[in-house]
């Protein structure tokens, strides 16, 4: 009996304990980053590039719970400066987070391990999104391509008939951030 409640409780305790490393996770990104953003096709060909900063704020908010602010700036010679501010929010599911892009918009986020990640579908276009720490940098991709199926094949065993469907890469975009010296 003793041990069945010993389980319990570490039961109750885990998930505040995983919650906490996993907004530490978050909070070890704040600060100022500065880098180039890359746009390659499928071809690994170079298309654009442009120089960029991220700039991550931790808030506290009762109505929010905690969020963070992430606005990216964006200066490219043939697009100019562009700006995108987003919101961060914790969701009540755990290392789940949603993205606010401040237009209505929130796109669910995952935080699988020293990576938050983002899928999504847009229009008939797949979008894999990530941010990544390294060491001192923060890595950010973008992987997208279209979501019209170019393969089917399906497996049969005595299980299950599984489908796997083959989708098109058709790009990637990638900067590697270093923190900005305070």
């Amino acid at each position: 009996m003793k041990k069945i409640a010993l389980l319990i409780l570490l039961l109750i305790l885990e998930k505040p304990l995983w919650a906490q490393d996993a907004h530490s996770f978050i909070n070890q990104l704040t600060g100022e980053w500065s880098g180039t953003l890359y746009i390659y096709t499928a071809a690994h060909q170079l298309v654009d590039s442009a120089h960029a900063d991220i700039k991550i704020e931790g808030r506290a908010s009762k109505a929010l719970n905690d969020y963070w602010l992430w606005q990216t700036t964006y200066n490219s010679t043939q697009y100019g400066k562009i700006v995108k501010d987003y919101r961060l929010l914790r969701d009540s599911v755990q290392f789940r987070y949603l993205l606010d892009e401040n237009n209505g918009i929130l796109l669910p986020a995952y935080l699988l391990g020293n990576s938050l990640t983002m899928r999504y579908d847009v229009s008939g276009q797949w979008y894999h999104v990530s941010y990544r720490q390294e060491q001192d940098l923060l890595i950010y991709e973008v992987y997208y391509g279209s979501s019209k199926p170019i393969s089917t094949h399906e497996n049969r065993t005595e299980q299950a008939v599984y489908s796997i469907t083959g989708l098109e890469a058709q790009g990637l975009q990638r900067v590697i951030f270093k923190r900005k010296k305070p």
